[in-house]
């Protein structure tokens, strides 16, 4: 069995060289002209009986027969493709299907390779319900911490209101004014996670326009100005000149960097500086964030994006999640640097494109 000489692809896949692949050519017409032992396995055929036969009458798996009518009317190459097939037995397969030419450019025919990944298949499959049970371990003591502790307090403070109304005491009005307070923390904290906790599940589709970034940080150096003054933090901005403007939406990415300005400035207890800086790069635009704070502890620095993790007593473990998924659906990159007692660096990098 041989191919058809004097044939030119530069597309050729490298799969062709594996044994062990399935391997089907086609003519022009759509008539088998080879199929190789595994592929003879696959299907359950021999090539004796499936020469010159359109491949509709050699296969009949409909996502199969899909791609090589595709690739015959678009002369394009179809790559690692998973499709399922029934007969003779149940296999899930990975197809690709290159176009052949001849010296003129002529199509003369098709490959089609074809690859058996059933136990590859099914160990993802277990693998996955391994990682969906995992998760619902994740979000059960989430739901335990997060949701739970501030029912319990709720509850404990609801008792101490009814005793308060039922058995007045002397300064009863200050307590019951202090216990309401305390009711009301809680169902805000107890409102804001579970609200973060949507938000990360529902972030609707980007809004893109073009974007002067130095105006932004400066909207949002404002809009936390105060919360930066209360921690006794000193906010410093540094912009980098002629920056092109970049295609973003504003209120996504205001999201994902006011919470990174206040994760700096939580890490801050004491007090220190945060400086915000804008760089217009060789082959990207940056912006860095930097502090004085407490730093990442060295156990947690392949964690802090994980979904539902957080070293905070508070925290909901959404908030750096949320800022990750916001940047890479921006096509950008965040990382950071981080030394404990000296404090933290987050740079989000913008690649240069669409006429930047």
């Amino acid at each position: 069995m041989e191919l058809p000489t004097e044939l030119t692809n530069p597309f050729l896949p490298e799969e062709l060289k594996v044994p062990g692949d399935g391997l089907i050519f086609i003519d022009s017409a759509g008539y088998v002209q080879l199929v190789n032992s595994t592929a003879e396995d696959i299907f359950g055929v021999q090539e004796a009986e499936a020469k010159n036969v359109k491949l509709g009458k050699v296969i009949t798996n409909r996502s199969l027969l899909e791609l090589s009518r595709k690739t015959t009317e678009g002369k394009n190459l179809q790559t690692n493709i998973e499709i399922g097939i029934n007969k003779p037995s149940k296999k899930t397969l990975s197809v690709s299907i290159t176009p052949l030419f001849d010296k003129k450019k002529n199509y003369v025919g098709q490959i089609l390779l074809l690859r058996d990944i059933t136990e590859k298949s099914r160990f993802e499959r277990q693998l996955s319900s391994q990682n969906q049970l995992s998760t619902i371990g994740i979000l059960a003591s989430w739901v335990a911490h997060e949701v739970r502790n501030p029912l319990t307090a709720i509850n404990v403070h609801l008792e101490l209101l009814k005793e308060e109304v039922l058995n007045p005491s002397e300064g009863s009005r200050e307590e019951i004014s202090t216990i309401i307070q305390t009711i009301q923390s809680e169902v805000e904290r107890l409102d804001n996670n579970v609200r973060g906790f949507l938000d990360f599940s529902k972030l609707p589709p980007l809004k893109r326009e073009p974007t002067d970034l130095n105006q932004l940080i400066k909207s949002i150096e404002w809009f936390i100005n105060s919360e930066a003054q209360q921690a006794d933090v000193k906010v410093t901005t540094q912009f980098g000149e002629d920056l092109p403007r970049i295609p973003i939406d504003t209120n996504q990415l205001t999201l994902a960097i006011i919470n990174l300005v206040k994760n700096s400035i939580q890490a801050m207890p004491s007090g220190g500086n945060l400086t915000i800086t804008t760089c217009n790069n060789a082959e990207s635009i940056s912006l860095t964030i930097s502090d004085e704070g407490e730093g990442i502890a060295p156990e947690n620095m392949d964690k802090i994006f994980d979904f539902l993790f957080s070293t905070k007593p508070h925290g909901s473990g959404l908030g750096l999640p949320i800022c990750k998924r916001i940047i890479k659906e921006h096509g950008a990159e965040i990382s950071f640097e981080s030394t404990i007692g000296k404090g933290s660096t987050f740079t989000i990098s913008f690649p240069k494109g669409n006429g930047q």
